[in-house]
């Protein structure tokens, strides 16, 4: 075991992924005004409906459904009638070790560490789509599989209180499944 100490926990989660490999000019451009804009005051918008209906379930839990279902078919709708940046496909859907600071997913591509990667994340079941640039800090195979790990940059802190958010929501869920297996 390393000395290392993580910055954020981590979980074991899936979500759609797409991501491409970026020049170095493409990433300082992305990080000199490129970022998603748009995509950060979304994910403001996302964060406050996410505390607001929190709130709403300890009072009305049917109610609070029917809103997060509303939303999850909005994002839904928001992701498949528009590609972002219109350079990624739709995502795949698969394994993903997360945290608010990076992930860790296993890829079919041999990505070499210090890569630059654009990395589109859509996040299940809620559908939202965070778009960030990301360096590879790591590489390498595990059980036959190539493994890449990549560190956010330039995520916005929105998205990442988003990211915060969804790894709570993920673990509330495990313990609330092994709560009830007990």
């Amino acid at each position: 075991m390393t000395n290392e100490r993580r910055r954020f926990f981590r979980i074991d989660d899936e979500a759609e992924i797409s991501f491409k490999t970026i020049s170095d000019e493409e990433y300082e451009a992305w990080g000199d005004g490129q970022k998603d804009e748009e995509g950060e005051n979304l994910a403001k918008l996302e964060a406050e409906l996410s505390m607001t209906l929190a709130h709403l379930k300890s009072q009305h839990p049917q109610l609070a459904k029917i809103c997060e279902l509303l939303n999850q078919k909005i994002n839904f709708a928001m992701c498949s009638h528009s590609k972002t940046h219109g350079f990624i496909d739709n995502g795949e859907l698969r394994p993903i070790n997360l945290s608010a600071c990076g992930i860790a997913f296993h890829t079919d591509q041999d990505i070499p560490k210090n890569e630059n990667i654009l990395l589109q994340l859509k996040l299940k079941p809620s559908n939202v789509a965070i778009v960030t640039t990301g360096k590879v800090v790591g590489a390498g195979i595990t059980n036959g599989k190539n493994i890449v790990r990549i560190d956010f940059q330039d995520l916005g802190g929105s998205n990442q209180d988003l990211l915060m958010q969804h790894l709570f929501q993920v673990q509330s869920r495990e313990l609330k499944k092994q709560r009830d297996n007990n």
